[in-house]
């Protein structure tokens, strides 16, 4: 009987070293292994999170909430991070798939608040990966490292930071010194390989979502 655990016990990681690095990770209790290029989901997650069953103007209304009702804003003394919801669908393929499996890259748009420059408002854009976080429930932070970029020259930016997940900011419009408070304006999900996979929300759409209670960070 030993000797069939031990044996099970070894198909199990030569079938994960062949599938590539095997990790865990849990949604809502429920433990499972995955590869790591996201091929798979749990068999059974958290149904208000699943929209595997949503197609068309139902799916798009459903991801968009719970990209923003999950929204956090994490801070350090040195950065500060965004974290969206995260949530399961189906893939060009037809099978379950985590949203960021195919919707590889997060943009978000940013406003100064209180601060305008020859009557144009300075405005700041931040992209990075889309991964799963521990918590499955949520997309993986994207750190501004804020004191990096605040040592910068104000003006018209594109910076890259390495450390971490890499992201890139760019800035606009922005003279004489940093604005301290941003307001979240836009959010974009999207697929480089096909450019019809993609989700966007406006600034309208996150008033609406948001019900005036707007995603301020500070720098």
């Amino acid at each position: 009987m030993k000797n069939n655990i031990i044996l099970g016990f070894l198909v199990f990681v030569i079938g994960g070293i062949g599938g590539g690095l095997l990790t865990s990770k849990s949604w809502n209790g429920v433990v499972y292994f995955y590869s790591s290029n996201q091929d798979r989901v749990p068999s059974s997650i958290d149904k208000k999170n699943d929209f595997s069953n949503l197609h068309g103007a139902a799916l798009i209304k459903a991801s968009k909430e719970q990209l923003v009702s999950q929204v956090s804003i994490l801070s350090t003394d040195s950065s500060v991070g965004i974290e969206l919801g995260h949530f399961v669908r189906r893939g060009l393929n037809g099978k379950k798939e985590f949203a960021c499996t195919s919707l590889k890259t997060i943009q978000l748009q940013f406003e100064a608040v209180g601060i305008s420059v020859n009557g144009k408002i300075p405005e700041f854009q931040l992209e990075g990966p889309c991964k799963p976080s521990k918590d499955l429930n949520r997309i993986s932070a994207l750190w501004i490292p804020k004191d990096k970029l605040k040592s910068e020259k104000p003006g018209d930016l594109e910076l890259s930071y390495r450390q971490g997940n890499p992201i890139t900011i760019k800035t606009h419009g922005v003279s004489g010194e940093w604005p301290t408070q941003w307001r979240l304006t836009g959010i974009k999900l999207y697929d480089n390989q096909h450019i019809k996979n993609i989700v966007v929300i406006s600034n309208e759409e996150l008033v609406e979502l948001r019900k005036n209670n707007p995603i301020l960070i500070e720098l």
